[in-house]
């Protein structure tokens, strides 16, 4: 079902990359129940999918786009108050809910952790209720690392989040290479691992992280 939003505001998030926050209506918040879902948006005739990059329970939404998409352009292009197309949160999303007292591992690249942040955000509000909770965020370079100064509120709230990019530049003192690089060992047994990013990737995490004693099952994907 189709519903008017409008956007609040958008902002340069790094080279091609925005953050877009939008108003939409009661009945398309209170459909956002589970982190990690999406919405499609139809603006100029055209239409595409982005995952919602904010928690659940809020009157606005935030997605994480890159620019040189036709709609997302469009989208960003659009002045305060500007309305468009939105549609109901669609998508299983992480049900983490239904694994309270376990571990989290969340791992994702570029766009893809947009609905790991969701997931962050959600936990951080309730963060007793899992137990251990990474991040691995992998970026091209570190002005594509979006949510940075994020990063630090959500490690004052036991949710580590470590970040490596393939494209350092001189002042950059982080991990270098790809996410992979950052996965645990081992201590995997009662984990569940939200993976988001392209299928290369995630298909390549999980693979690995089997190896090390996850249980396949316990490999996520938010669609």
């Amino acid at each position: 079902m189709w519903h008017r939003a409008s956007l609040v505001d958008s902002e340069v998030a790094g080279p091609g990359l925005s953050l877009v926050r939008v108003a939409v209506p009661p009945e398309v918040a209170s459909g956002f129940e589970v982190p990690g879902q999406f919405s499609r948006v139809r603006l100029a005739g055209l239409e595409a999918t982005f995952a919602i990059a904010s928690a659940p329970g809020h009157p606005s939404f935030e997605f994480f786009v890159r620019t040189h998409g036709d709609v997302a352009r469009a989208l960003t292009s659009l002045t305060p108050g500007e309305t468009f197309e939105l549609s109901d949160p669609e998508g299983p999303g992480f049900p983490v809910e239904r694994v309270k007292g376990r571990s989290l591992l969340l791992v994702g690249t570029g766009t893809g952790w947009a609905p790991l942040r969701s997931v962050a955000l959600h936990v951080r509000g309730r963060r007793a209720d899992w137990k251990q909770v990474r991040g691995l965020y992998g970026a091209l370079t570190p002005e594509h690392v979006v949510f940075d100064q994020e990063l630090t509120a959500l490690r004052d709230a036991a949710i580590e989040v470590k970040v490596t990019v393939t494209e350092p530049m001189s002042s950059w003192t982080g991990p270098v290479g790809r996410v992979q690089a950052l996965l645990p060992a081992d201590g995997l047994e009662d984990t569940v691992a939200l993976l988001c990013g392209q299928p290369e990737m995630t298909d390549d995490v999980a693979g690995l992280l089997r190896a090390r004693g996850l249980p396949a099952a316990n490999a996520w994907l938010n669609f």
